[in-house]
């Protein structure tokens, strides 16, 4: 990140974004999910320091229901009474920053940082192609060659103890599987349903992950609160309870959340089109619409830049200096442009210029730092 501002330059970091970091350090987090399992399934010969233990057994099923933040089934715990009487009395769960698929699913799963395993966010630029890091689709690199570290199904099946993903056919392709799930054996289910009936006939021995776009794409489609989400909500809530049901009662049985999830507001969409003080000098933005990474023309000075969407931002997002990066991701990456900025509230931030890359506006969006996307149930149902 050549030019950024540093620490220094400014001084102190901003208060605001150091509390509402720091906040989140209060909580279990997604980094812990991994060695806590391995400790579980006895993979390891050294115990968890306590923070997240879960005791001893021979099977265990973890369910990530994409999308599904803690604080959405408190909200709407009236459609999800079942749900919210499992993690009522738990402590929320803190995710990755960003808050978002690749981000945490990888998180999870490779008990890394995001600067650690390169899942840095929605989409990236890297060797100069701009790809998404769910399906890897025209990227220049393998997944697994791009993301660099082993896989808890890596662990586990060196210790011979069987590590399974359940997951549709279209999750088999080279792509996040790839990524954040070396090492796996991979079952094709088509849905819950048909992955607890494979369960149940291999009786769950050893680590088993399964997981559940239904409530992320309503709420995508349609916004948190929709007729739509509520239905997936219901549905979710029914099919975590005939899972513990039909399970072995010696069967773990864990349920979490890669993020939450808020809905746009129309009124707060900032475009680059409608800005020349932002877009002077950006050559395209990668990341998403909630955590945005800034990429300048060749020869643009990025303490300009920053300052100047700093300036204009102010109360609308965080636009980070280098230290506060370095915070959000665990570490320094070269994959996040030239700068970040995670958006407040119910900002989201497009491009929308002639002849440059947009993301959709969509009514349910994540990826930024309020409580109602950074944390997340983890809870044995």
């Amino acid at each position: 990140m050549p030019g950024l501002p540093s620490t220094d330059q400014r001084h102190q970091i901003d208060t605001q974004f150091q509390d509402c970091f720091q906040s989140y350090r209060q909580n279990p987090s997604v980094f812990q999910v991994k060695p806590a399992i391995e400790n579980y399934l006895r993979a390891t010969a050294t115990e968890t320091s306590g923070e997240l233990d879960l005791g001893h057994g021979d099977s265990l099923v973890l369910l990530m229901v994409d999308g599904l933040g803690y604080e959405l089934i408190s909200n709407y715990r009236a459609y999800a009474r079942n749900l919210w009487s499992v993690i009522k009395d738990t402590q929320p769960m803190a995710t990755s920053m960003p808050s978002t698929t690749a981000a945490a699913i990888s998180s999870t799963l490779l008990g890394a940082k995001p600067a650690q395993s390169n899942m840095v966010g929605y989409q990236v630029y890297y060797r100069n192609k701009l790809f998404n890091l769910l399906n890897f689709l025209n990227a220049p690199v393998d997944p697994g060659e791009y993301q660099p570290l082993p896989s808890i199904f890596s662990k586990l099946q060196e210790s011979g103890i069987p590590a399974r993903a359940f997951l549709p056919a279209k999750y088999h392709r080279p792509g996040l599987t790839t990524a954040a799930m070396k090492s796996a054996e991979l079952v094709e289910a088509a849905d819950l349903r048909s992955a607890l009936a494979k369960l149940k006939s291999n009786s769950a021995t050893g680590f088993n992950y399964l997981y559940s776009n239904m409530v992320d794409h309503a709420g995508h489609a349609h916004g948190v609160g929709s007729d739509q989400w509520l239905a997936k909500l219901e549905e979710i809530d029914s099919l975590v309870m005939q899972m513990r049901r039909e399970l072995s009662e010696k069967t773990k049985f864990i349920i979490m959340a890669d993020h939450g999830m808020v809905n746009a507001d129309p009124s707060k969409q900032i475009y680059l089109a409608n800005s020349s003080h932002l877009a002077a000098g950006v050559k395209f933005l990668a990341g998403e619409p909630r955590c945005l990474h800034v990429h300048l023309d060749e020869g643009q000075d990025p303490g300009v830049t920053y300052e100047a969407w700093k300036e204009e931002l102010a109360g609308k997002a965080w636009v980070l200096n280098a230290e506060e990066q370095s915070m959000a991701l665990g570490g320094k990456s070269d994959k996040t442009g030239d700068f970040m900025v995670m958006m407040k509230s119910d900002y989201t931030l497009f491009d929308g210029r002639s002849g440059k890359p947009t993301a959709p506006t969509l009514p349910g969006v994540h990826g930024s730092l309020t409580s109602i996307e950074m944390l997340v149930p983890f809870a044995e149902v």
